[in-house]
């Protein structure tokens, strides 16, 4: 393959070193847009709120059947003082190393090294979106502009190609109390005592009767006000649902349980499901996942296990293949790292593809 090796750690090093949380994307676009130019390859911005945008880079054939997708921000970090790239052994270290600066940087010297030996951009496009670790505002505006029949998402899958996807539910969970001192706890209802019992019921529930969902108690809060019984508390659940369930049948499962179990204390409990992402298994493969799989070390095909911006672009009915360097194991973590031969693979990857989806795309013009 004919990437350049020296320049793409050199590029993933720049974008780990550029902090980018959700909603403060700015100069990571900025410093992309800039690097994609002094290669020749023209941008165009699509705003998405309020100096946030996306970046893409649109070929000239139509119509235009694949997109390259990017996520350019990332999780807040531990410490201003040490998100920054750093190179041990065999890994780069550093806030957004796999989820997903690296696949971004793998994209962008695919399509560089493209542009150096043909001269001209290959026939697919290229996007990097805002905000998917928060809401996937950016790429809910994609969709909303743009079509294609095909996504390849660089998400962190150790470089295994992931053909379906989970679903995922975020569950608000709201308990009511009554507020009295906190040494009469044993003569009221307790808003604290009352969400245990609901979380216990609820993950047991989940434990027992949706076999390979995977949940997270992401966030559990009561009325701050001193020495007091709660009369109030809040929890939010990340319920992960495997593609061979619908979402909203898991939602449904838990909402007659809840009916169910709390008969007795209808008024001081009360749920919602905020966000809600259908998952997804590609059945017929199709050019795209194909070539992919030919390029790949790994014949074995993988569910992408998390939430991200391919249950957006599935709604939208684009089908999204993932397959990126890191690992979500170590994704939002204060160690999170990539492998430096993945991020050098993936670029690999990525520019065979480009070559190979090129000649594909003439031979369908020739005939």
């Amino acid at each position: 393959m004919k990437i350049n090796r020296s320049r793409l750690l050199k590029i993933t090093e720049d974008l780990i070193n550029i902090y980018s949380p959700s909603g403060k994307e700015a100069q990571i676009v900025d410093f992309i847009e800039d690097l994609l130019s002094k290669h020749g390859i023209a941008s165009i911005r699509q705003n998405v709120t309020e100096k946030r945008d996306n970046l893409l880079v649109q070929p000239e054939v139509e119509p235009r059947q694949v997109v390259f997708v990017g996520h350019v921000d990332t999780v807040a970090a531990f410490s201003l003082e040490e998100y920054k790239a750093q190179t041990e052994d065999e890994k780069l270290i550093g806030l957004g190393a796999c989820d997903m600066k690296s696949g971004c940087a793998a994209m962008i010297e695919a399509f560089i090294s493209y542009k150096e030996e043909y001269k001209k951009l290959p026939p697919a496009s290229l996007a990097f979106v805002v905000g998917e670790e928060e809401n996937g505002d950016g790429a809910s505006r994609l969709c909303e502009d743009y079509f294609y029949e095909y996504a390849i998402i660089g998400e962190p899958t150790s470089m295994n190609l992931a053909l379906s996807h989970f679903g995922y539910l975020e569950m608000a969970v709201t308990t009511i109390g009554i507020r009295k001192h906190a040494s009469m706890v044993n003569y009221t209802k307790n808003a604290v005592h009352e969400m245990l019992s609901a979380l216990n019921t609820i993950t047991r529930f989940l434990d027992i009767q949706c076999k390979g969902c995977v949940y997270n108690l992401r966030d559990v809060s009561s009325s701050n006000a001193g020495f007091v019984v709660a009369e109030r508390c809040e929890a939010w659940i990340d319920i992960h649902v495997p593609p061979l369930y619908t979402v909203q049948h898991i939602a449904e499962k838990i909402k007659t349980m809840i009916s169910n179990h709390f008969t007795e204390s209808k008024k001081e409990i009360s749920y919602d499901f905020p966000t809600m992402h259908t998952g997804y298994s590609l059945q017929n493969e199709g050019i795209v996942p194909d070539i992919l799989a030919s390029l790949c070390d790994n014949s074995d095909t993988t569910s992408f296990p998390s939430d991200s911006d391919g249950a957006l672009l599935w709604q939208s009915g684009i089908k999204p293949v993932i397959i990126g360097p890191g690992s979500l194991a170590v994704a939002h973590t204060q160690e999170e790292f990539v492998f430096i031969q993945e991020v050098i693979q993936a670029a690999e990857v990525y520019y065979g593809f480009l070559e190979t989806f090129s000649k594909t795309v003439k031979s369908e013009k020739a005939r």
